[in-house]
């Protein structure tokens, strides 16, 4: 460290991925690092009981995993060793948003499907190769050692036999997850309360792990989201699934204050069958469940300030969920804590480590979940019953450009890209929001076009409804209808859509729904021919052309020409995704 001498020891306050990371972070400047756990650690990727979190799924983002990789080279080659999939979104992922289906455009982001177990277990077994690293198993702090203007270690229980001890350290790191103690701890040491907000939408998560019907089913769903719409005025219902390291699908529901998923068999496959598009519960009947049932509760976003405190100990460090708690719901968690790991080492790097570096290093690692914290406590806040602070009209603004974000996003591979930037951390808002995607939100639809599955971009073959193995003869899924008692095509028993337009497209005032989709849909192939060179929607020189056929009252897209063979999976799925490093 520049300006000041190398440390002889840290404490690093729970052994989960957030503590794991804050380890890794300070290999190169401290001499001996201690991580201590309360839980005996398994030997392999098992779930444990202080991570309750590890039984429903999680998103390992690839700005997360590219930064682990940075702290612990190597884990990323492990973790698809270990056969965790390596999923492109949106190419092989399918996402169901407020707006509809979102298209799969090719993207240079992805997702690891693994579960939090395997994930845990790789990056503490890379830990664990730095000889100068140790954990100190079924123990767990009690207090802090020191003063108001210095703490010099913690005072440990051993859960077994109940022995205490005080261990000295050059720095201490509360890494302590949701339930930290942190607050009270500076408190006896006389410092002021620790300011907090929380925004709490009420969600609940049910979760299960499900064997597909077959392999090639389970490699062509790696990953599917069916999002809630804050838009309806009622509680947000949810539903998750990716394929994991065994070929398993790790199965999430999930529902805001007052749709609570139940967690006994037939409750949790009749809750799957209330969510906004019932292919996940066409595949959720179709598997074989591996697992029981578990749920989760402890799901509201809370931050605590400790960049805010006038005054703050040199010594003392608070780190990942013990100050910056998300909605697991939106899949941050793990990542934003390897960015704030990444964070803490290069200002590790600056020095020197007085009261005014602490002070400059905490706020920096607050500074680093920013994004996240923004993303989840902005959405939760939309939902009926959500307790926090009123939305500011900062906060309404940035509301609204989300969501002509992700209507634009749905049919226009510039606002895709943005959108996915957004989602895995990668990109601030004010970098999001730039100009070419300014472009984009301008010129994109009111309302994009709706579909039983997305289909095929503009340059790629016609993406066919989904196998009959999921949704019956003829590819569809017949007679299925949603909560809202809207059929697949978001139809109510009167035949209105959303839009409350009739079977012939017509407005109630008049308007003819059929010529404002004939626009929306020439828009986005339009903008999509433009970043690709083709002609019109076809490929140019390939003799390929692209047309509209009506179907049911809608548009769908089909490829004829020779391009047809570019995709051999078809079935409006993606293709097989691969679990090595570069794999699509």
């Amino acid at each position: 460290m520049k300006g000041s001498r190398r440390l002889g020891s840290a404490l690093v306050l729970g052994g989960g991925v957030a503590g794991l990371l804050a380890a890794a972070a300070l290999i190169e400047y401290v001499d001996t690092i201690t991580v201590v756990e309360r839980d005996r650690l398994p030997d392999g990727p098992e779930v444990r009981k202080g991570v309750p979190q590890g039984r429903h799924l999680h998103g390992l983002q690839s700005s997360g995993v590219q930064a682990i990789d940075t702290l612990l080279p190597g884990t990323l080659e492990s973790f698809f060793a270990a056969g965790a999939h390596r999923i492109a979104m949106p190419t092989h992922a399918l996402f169901y948003g407020p707006h509809g289906w979102m298209r799969q455009y090719p993207g240079e982001h992805f997702t690891v499907g693994t579960t939090r177990p395997l994930a845990e277990h790789i990056v503490r077994r890379a830990l664990l190769a730095h000889a100068h690293v140790r954990i100190l198993e079924g123990a767990e702090a009690t207090g802090l050692i020191g003063d108001a203007r210095r703490v010099s270690g913690a005072h440990i229980r051993h859960r077994g036999t109940g022995e205490r001890e005080s261990v000295d350290a050059d720095l201490v790191i509360d890494a302590t997850g949701r339930g930290s103690k942190a607050p009270q701890w500076l408190a006896e040491l006389g410092l002021p309360e620790v300011p907090a907000t929380v925004v709490d939408a009420g969600l609940a998560y049910a979760s299960r792990v499900i064997r597909p019907p077959d392999e090639a089913t389970g490699r062509r769903f790696p990953l599917i989201a069916l999002q809630g719409d804050p838009r309806s005025g009622g509680p947000a219902r949810v539903g998750g699934m990716m394929l994991v390291e065994d070929g398993t699908w790790m199965v999430t529901l999930a529902g805001t204050r007052g749709a609570h998923p139940p967690l006994d068999e037939e409750g949790f496959l009749r809750y799957a069958q209330t969510l906004r598009h019932p292919l996940m519960s066409e595949l959720i009947s179709q598997g074989t469940p591996v697992s029981r049932i578990s749920g989760f509760q402890n799901t509201a976003n809370h931050r605590r300030h400790y960049d805010r405190l006038r005054t703050r100990p040199t010594g003392f460090l608070v780190f990942g969920d013990a100050a910056t708690t998300f909605n697991p719901l939106y899949g941050q968690g793990v990542t934003a804590a390897a960015l704030s790991a990444v964070t803490l080492r290069e200002e590790l790097a600056r020095g020197p480590l007085d009261e005014e570096g602490y002070g400059r290093i905490q706020e920096a690692v607050i500074r680093a979940t920013d994004i996240a914290w923004a993303m989840a406590s902005n959405e939760d806040l939309r939902y009926p019953g959500a307790k926090g602070p009123a939305p500011s009209a900062r906060r309404k603004v940035l509301q609204r450009c989300s969501d002509r974000l992700r209507i634009t996003a749905a049919c226009d591979p510039v606002a895709s890209q943005a959108l996915f930037k957004a989602l895995t951390l990668t990109t601030p808002p004010r970098e999001v929001f730039n100009a070419r995607t300014l472009r984009a939100l301008l010129r994109g639809p009111r309302h994009p076009a709706q579909y039983d599955l997305p289909p095929s971009t503009p340059d790629s073959p016609r993406r066919r409804s989904a196998p009959s193995a999921v949704h019956g003869s003829g590819g569809r899924v017949r007679g299925a209808r949603t909560h809202d008692g809207r059929d697949v095509h978001g139809r109510d028993a009167q035949g209105r859509d959303v839009q409350g337009r009739d079977a012939r497209g017509k407005d109630p005032d008049g308007g003819d729904r059929d010529r404002d989709r004939d626009r929306e849909e020439g828009r986005g192939r339009r903008a999509g021919a433009a970043g690709r060179g083709l002609v019109g929607a076809g490929r140019a020189g390939a003799g390929g052309r692209v047309h509209r056929r009506r179907d049911h009252d809608r548009i769908r897209l089909s490829a004829q020409g020779p391009g047809r063979d570019r995709n051999p999976y078809g079935g409006g799925v993606p293709g097989p995704v691969q679990g090595q490093p570069g794999g699509r």
